[in-house]
């Protein structure tokens, strides 16, 4: 999606204005007159534009600027759009940690953490991203490596609690899913400016 003209100078008119950077461009003299600032001044704001509008006919940093998100695992293809409550309506209980944003794809990012179902006693290795109405729109797979978990915390007995799900900014919530006991556990929270 590309912004042009005055439609992308707006949010930096907005930025300049809003922080404060228009204080060259006019002063008040002992009167309290506001007056012009000086020919340097308006040099300063046409420099500043210019390099704030050259990057106008590029994506913002959270539109196109990645390539599209992979393609979700096998198992989740029909799951896609589907209610977790009633694909998934066991609860079970899970320790976990949305640790790190890894790359960054078109509209989606990558999250990384670790998760031990406590229910099942054993490592989630299936997770989904639930969007505010409920469904599913994002997907993941557990089983990599983090030794540090059990080091950390005894209750964990597996080092492969590592996790991985691609996580589009429509979601909002990060379950872990148990398909043999149609089940699911709560993750952690997922928000385009942070996590959790």
């Amino acid at each position: 999606m590309r912004r042009a003209g005055a439609a992308c100078a707006r949010p930096l008119l907005a930025t300049l204005a809003g922080s404060g950077d228009f204080w060259f461009l006019a002063r008040r003299n002992s009167g309290g007159d506001v007056r012009a600032g000086s020919s340097h001044s308006v040099s300063a704001l046409a420099v500043l534009l210019a390099f704030g509008l050259a990057g106008c006919d590029r994506p913002g940093p959270l539109a196109a600027a990645g390539k599209p998100p992979p393609a979700p695992p096998a198992w989740a293809v029909a799951l896609n759009g589907r209610a977790l409550a009633a694909t998934f309506p066991g609860r079970e209980t899970c320790v976990a940690s949305v640790d790190a944003q890894g790359a960054h794809y078109q509209g989606a990012r990558q999250l990384e953490g670790w998760a031990w179902n406590v229910s099942a006693g054993r490592a989630v290795d299936r997770f989904a991203v639930v969007d505010d109405q409920g469904r599913m729109v994002g997907f993941g797979e557990g089983g990599g490596a983090r030794p540090d978990v059990p080091a950390a915390r005894p209750d964990v007995r597996s080092a492969n609690t590592g996790w991985q799900v691609i996580a589009p900014y429509g979601g909002r919530l990060i379950y872990g899913l148990d398909p043999a006991r149609r089940a699911a556990c709560r993750i952690g929270v997922f928000a385009p400016q942070g996590v959790f």
